[in-house]
């Protein structure tokens, strides 16, 4: 990517993290600002390593943190801002957690006409990966689309 950005320094990247809802107990009992606040927190969190990869090479990007279906999310986001590619990033995990995000990459390429393009990065660590199952919010990953400014 940073290649590709020093070959065309007009490309846009935004960074999507797409939070699962909190259940309706949760949004019953949690003020509305909370549950944003936790929201966005979580999903800074989850940026954080695409973030610091930006940052370190100066490559300017917009980050993002929505709540929904994450596919729908992507695919509607994809569109709302023009992207020509939409990269999804993953960890290596166990086949269980792999078969979810397969599940909601293909949802992906149902809701878009978009190239999607999925990178996979290094195994997390036992303690991470027994933590990300319990979120598949944050099993899906950073969500990275590129748009070339028109």
């Amino acid at each position: 990517m940073a290649a590709e950005f020093r070959r065309n320094p007009e490309l846009t990247i935004h960074l999507l993290n797409v939070r699962r809802p909190l259940s309706g107990r949760v949004v019953r009992l949690v003020r509305r600002s909370l549950r944003q606040d936790y929201s966005r927190e979580k999903g800074a969190i989850a940026l954080e390593p695409a973030r610091a990869w930006l940052d370190r090479r100066k490559i300017p990007y917009h980050a993002h943190v929505l709540v929904g279906d994450a596919a729908e999310v992507i695919a509607e986001e994809a569109k709302r801002l023009r992207c020509d590619r939409i990269v999804m990033s993953t960890a290596r995990k166990g086949s269980l957690t792999r078969f979810l995000e397969l599940a909601t990459t293909e949802r992906v390429l149902e809701r878009t006409d978009v190239p999607v393009e999925l990178v996979v990065g290094d195994s997390l660590p036992a303690f991470e990966r027994y933590g990300r199952l319990a979120a598949i919010a944050v099993a899906v990953g950073a969500i990275v689309t590129m748009i070339a400014e028109m």
